[in-house]
């Protein structure tokens, strides 16, 4: 193995110089790389999925560990172990040598979790390091056709002089979508009562006029918007979702802070070397600009994005910093 790769150096080398000095000094800044960068990896890697297969998260892991397979020739399993509130797959990680091998396709879920579960055995910000997002899953408010708010300042105005009468819909109580509909709340200064359910059956609900508002993810209520049986008001993110095009954002209607974009990102343990990051970082980037990648996310309802480790890391920090502050200000309460 050795004498292979001091062959393969030799001969770039060689290549590099006959190319001119400034290849070949390119060349060396490789080559000078920490040994735990020229060897990695030294072992399969395997992607963890902190939810089961077949589902969006599941695919969009299987995806990376195909593109990386194919570019590298790498050996990348994707791992699934769901349950526990996203903890069973983070500890899973955390048990693993901090060598860049075991690696976590976290969700934005998993940062409301000092917020809302208490005696959490991880430390999502301590223990974790951040390696790239890898897709947005945007968030939509949307309205029971039978309210007559066509626009989120209309659902504010109405909101303020009906201050009893709306509730808003969501899949589970202290989730993601649960604080996104608080922190809405909060920064509309309007009152609507919270009603859980434990899947997307509050769809029906909130297109009979049951529940008049719901906050939940454009990939799972696409079609009855753009069939007119629910009303999109706003997407909770940066950027329109091309699922509904005419749904305006948040911040295009004034109120960037209203942000409640779910995603999905890689995370390693702590304490993995900075330069492992890197190639993990640039090699998980280039699997997902590959056209294969990139064309399969608009159908799960997803969207492409990328991140150095450092924007991650800080994006990764501010939502669980967010999530705490909605939960301090609306003092809820969970078990």
């Amino acid at each position: 193995m050795k004498t292979c790769l001091f062959n393969h150096c030799r001969r770039m080398l060689v290549g590099a110089f006959s190319s001119g000095p400034i290849a070949a000094l390119a060349l060396l800044t490789v080559l000078a790389l920490p040994s735990a960068a020229q060897e990695f990896p030294t072992k399969p890697i395997r992607i963890v999925v902190p939810s089961g297969p077949g589902i969006g998260t599941d695919l969009i892991a299987r995806l990376i560990a195909q593109r990386l397979n194919e570019r590298l020739g790498w050996t990348v399993l994707v791992d699934n172990k769901p349950g526990g509130n996203y903890l069973i797959g983070s500890q899973a990680v955390l048990q693993q040598p901090a060598d860049g091998h075991t690696v976590l396709l976290a969700v934005s879920s998993m940062t409301v979790l000092p917020a809302t579960v208490k005696d959490l055995p991880v430390n999502m910000l301590k223990d974790f390091a951040a390696v790239t997002r890898v897709a947005t899953l945007p968030t939509v408010v949307l309205v029971t056709p039978a309210l007559p708010a066509k626009t989120m300042p209309e659902l504010v105005a109405y909101a303020k002089k009906n201050p009893t009468a709306l509730s808003y819909a969501v899949t589970g109580s202290g989730s993601f979508l649960h604080l996104a509909g608080e922190l809405l709340k909060q920064n509309l200064s309007i009152s609507m009562t919270h009603v859980p359910y434990k899947d997307t059956t509050l769809i029906a609900d909130v297109a009979s006029g049951r529940v008049q508002v719901a906050v939940i993810s454009v990939a799972s209520v696409a079609q009855q918007i753009r069939a007119g049986t629910l009303r999109g008001l706003a997407i909770l993110g940066p950027n329109r979702s091309p699922a509904i095009p005419d749904v305006p954002t948040m911040a295009e209607l004034g109120l960037p802070e209203i942000d409640g974009e779910a995603w999905l990102g890689t995370l390693v343990r702590a304490g993995t070397p900075p330069d492992v990051i890197r190639i993990l970082n640039r090699e998980i980037v280039a699997a997902m600009q590959t056209p294969e990648f990139k064309d399969k996310l608009p159908s799960m309802g997803a969207g492409f994005v990328q991140d150095t480790p450092e924007a991650f890391a800080r994006l990764y920090a501010a939502d669980i910093a967010r999530w705490q502050q909605v939960v301090q200000t609306s003092k809820l309460k969970f078990d």
